[in-house]
């Protein structure tokens, strides 16, 4: 399965689905800067390839494109695709241009679940994938101990160190 999460060198963490259902208010105020620098990182994760290819890119199609042909393919030399193996991907726009979606389809023919892929994974669908579940906040909580990290070299120093730890 591949995804990607934004690690900003605020700390920052997109909250438009966090709700807090309480009795009463919490008062509570999350000040944090219009904008902050981030590094965007793409993860393919499948047991044998976790750690070899954790990368930080700005993801969109052309980008997402690039390191299918560079790092997915190599892999798949690697570590050739069996019949019972499927590729995962969310609904974003990189993931599900045309361009994109062919060139997964011809990696993984008739085993890609996503949202216009074989096995169809719908927008907004409340079950989450593995990255969603276990990795990004995982890596998150790891990322941002102190010293919290203040900019994009340093994201990427201690993104790196905490991905090679990942259990």
């Amino acid at each position: 399965m591949s995804d990607e999460a934004h690690f900003h060198s605020s700390g920052f963490v997109n909250k438009q689905n966090f709700h807090y259902w309480s009795a009463t208010n919490p008062k509570e105020l999350y000040e944090t800067p219009l904008y902050s620098s981030e590094v965007t990182v793409w993860q393919i994760f499948a047991d044998e390839l976790r750690r070899q290819l954790g990368k930080s890119c700005n993801c969109d199609w052309t980008t997402l494109r690039s390191h299918v042909e560079s790092m997915l393919v190599l892999a798949l030399v690697r570590f050739p695709v069996k019949e019972e193996t499927f590729f995962q991907q969310d609904g974003a726009t990189c993931h599900t241009t045309r361009a994109s979606m062919a060139d997964v389809n011809n990696l993984f023919p008739d085993h890609v679940i996503s949202r216009y892929g074989d096995i169809i994974w719908p927008a907004w669908s409340p079950d989450l994938s593995t990255c969603d579940f276990v990795l990004w906040g995982y890596l998150k909580s790891q990322v941002f101990k102190a010293p919290t990290p203040h900019t994009v070299q340093e994201l990427n120093i201690e993104f790196g160190k905490k991905f090679n730890e990942f259990p």
